[in-house]
């Protein structure tokens, strides 16, 4: 179970230390990150329709012109992300050392579907990979919760970050998924209602309360508290312990077994046991992470310096630790951050990284089209309105003032108008003026920004759905499939992402899990089942332990159709065999051929 404590030894600091040093990392996080947040915002209200310039719009309006949107960037973000819907990875679990046995891990691969399953992960991968295609980058988490309000028992869960703009990630961070980052905040802004429910016995409540001024304490942390409310912080870091890998050797000099064991489980201290250690691989060594040197007498093998970590859970304000909790703890672990990385693509610049997103460079081709869709509605709509020409003088029927937005049934001029001379007869009757607007050089401009938008993105018209000249199915996959090569590092990154969420579930069950229990798995094939653990039950009638505490696992991704999808293609190729066999059977030739093959 997790440790709800502030103090743990070496590998805890006091409350100032760690709010000084977690205000300067926030700070570190949000100038790097900086301009490409700008950006991000602007991607994002362009993909909403905010595709005009507001200086634009008034000054067209002012005009008398339109400013028209046809948002096609929203279509080509749902297509790319849709697709990654309809192709779901899927974590497979695998033994890794001799104490792991490979029905345990089918029992943690069918828990890992389980937390997927009641968590509804599928909503905090979209939302992930919503983000990386809008904006450049996502993230989902994992996180622990109670079984239930009268239980002590922990489960794991996988949550929706919806906003990728709530992420403070450590700028070092080289992994695509995140998963080398030393600290990083998952950050809310609370009401200061929502934050005195929520927390009411903090001290920042407390004085509130008490008559203290909560703009005076806006003006000192401005990027953590405003008028209205403060910014609550989930922040996870690592903090690392010096340590010795020793090899002891199973034989004691007097010939007795060595019967040691750590009583830590972050940096073990030596012990003389009546229990004893698992063996190593040969049976004849035992590896140990320990803070102390072994017992006197203790047959050392080899030894190295090594790091263990802690990864630390605080909840905090900029002035408070609200809550201090170990995620996970011990030489076994590689200290995995329990917040998860979606990129779109990552570009190393001059001036630091950059995350795109498709939207970044449709913007501008986009921008193009509602101009000349704008312009040539504009100059359409002001084609039935072609003046009349005629003298000064002669339009003074009043019926002329409506003469190009009514219909009359007889206009009346002024044959002689002023300074007209009276020896030159009638002065002409006015004249419409029908000047061709360039209207087919416009449509050509659409065009080409039609063009551009489709090349730019990566997606042709057959992924659109438009045909084109191919007629046969092969052809017209294999025109789909060059269009989504341009766009599969999205659904990739997401299955880089899904396999470091893998490696922080394997980290994080043997802590939550860690008691005899019932759990409910789901097997590949989607059939729930209940399994006991951590305890010896029989099966079959034979004796099982499946032990979630123990062990090395690793885990694979695995994208493609999913089990039910492979179950209808199989119906599918089955049912077309049955529609060719009686035909082949009157063939002699063609059955021989099918024998041979």
């Amino acid at each position: 179970m997790p440790e709800e404590t502030t103090s743990r030894g070496a590998l805890s600091t006091s409350d100032e230390d760690l709010l000084a040093e977690a205000r300067e990392r926030a700070r570190r996080a949000m100038d790097a990150e900086s301009a490409w947040r700008e950006r991000a915002r602007k991607d994002l209200k362009f993909l909403h329709g905010e595709q005009w310039e507001q200086g634009d719009i008034d000054a067209r309006a002012l005009k008398g012109l339109p400013s028209l949107v046809v948002n096609r960037v929203l279509q080509y973000v749902l297509l790319i992300t849709n697709e990654v819907r309809q192709n779901r990875p899927a974590l497979l679990v695998s033994p890794v050392d001799s104490g792991a046995d490979i029905r345990t891990a089918e029992v943690v691969q069918g828990l890992i579907r389980h937390i997927e399953y009641a968590s509804n992960a599928s909503t905090a991968y979209d939302a992930a990979v919503w983000s990386a295609t809008a904006c450049g980058k996502g993230y989902f988490r994992v996180y622990a919760d109670y079984e239930a309000p009268d239980s002590f028992a922990q489960v794991l869960q996988i949550g929706q970050i919806r906003s990728p703009f709530a992420v403070y990630m450590d700028p070092g961070v080289r992994q695509p998924d995140g998963s080398d980052a030393e600290w990083v905040f998952i950050t809310e802004d609370l009401s200061k209602e929502a934050f005195l429910s929520a927390w009411p016995k903090s001290r920042t409540a407390k004085d509130f309360r008490a008559g203290a001024d909560w703009l005076t304490l806006a003006k000192q942390i401005p990027d953590w508290v405003t008028r209205d409310g403060i910014r609550v912080a989930d922040y996870y870091y690592r903090a690392w312990q010096d340590a010795t890998l020793y090899r002891v050797s199973k034989a004691m000099p007097d010939g007795d077994p060595l019967r040691v064991q750590m009583l830590d489980a972050a940096l073990g201290d030596w012990v003389r046991t009546a229990h004893g250690m698992e063996p190593g691989a040969d049976g004849s060594y035992v590896d140990v992470v320990a803070g102390t040197p072994p017992p006197d007498g203790t047959p050392v093998l080899d030894q190295r310096r090594t790091r263990v970590p802690t990864v630390w859970h605080c909840q905090m304000t900029a002035g408070e630790v609200l809550r201090r909790t170990i995620w996970t703890a011990g030489p076994k672990i590689r200290g995995f951050l329990p917040v998860i990385r979606v990129l779109g693509l990552e570009m190393e610049t001059e001036n630091g990284v950059d995350y795109l997103g498709v939207t970044r460079f449709l913007r501008d081709p986009a921008q193009m089209k509602n101009f000349w869709l704008s312009t040539a509605t504009a100059v359409i709509g002001t084609m039935p309105k072609a003046p009349w020409i005629g003298y000064a003088g002669q339009f003074t029927d009043p019926k002329w003032e409506t003469a190009n937005t009514e219909r009359h049934a007889a206009l009346e001029v002024q044959p002689f108008p002023a300074n007209w001379p009276r020896d030159a007869g009638p002065a002409p009757l006015p004249q419409r003026t029908f000047g061709e607007p360039p209207v087919q050089a416009i449509l050509q401009c659409m065009q080409f920004s039609e063009t551009d938008l489709d090349r730019t993105s990566g997606v042709n018209e057959a992924r659109q759905g438009v045909r084109g000249n191919e007629t046969s199915g092969v052809a017209i996959q294999r025109r789909q499939a060059q269009s989504q090569t341009a766009t599969y590092h999205f659904g990739d990154n997401l299955v880089r992402a899904q396999k470091y969420e893998g490696m922080v579930l394997l980290e994080a069950i043997p802590t939550r899990y860690d008691t005899a229990r019932t759990l409910r798995i789901i097997g590949e094939d989607e059939t729930p089942s209940t399994v006991r653990v951590n305890e010896r039950t029989k099966k079959d009638g034979q004796p099982v332990l499946f032990d979630l505490t123990t062990g090395r696992y690793d885990v694979v991704v695995s994208s493609g159709p999913t089990y039910a999808t492979k179950r209808q293609e199989g119906a599918a190729t089955l049912m077309d065999l049955t529609t060719k066999l009686p035909l082949i059977g009157q063939n002699p030739v063609a059955t021989a051929k099918v024998v041979r093959a």
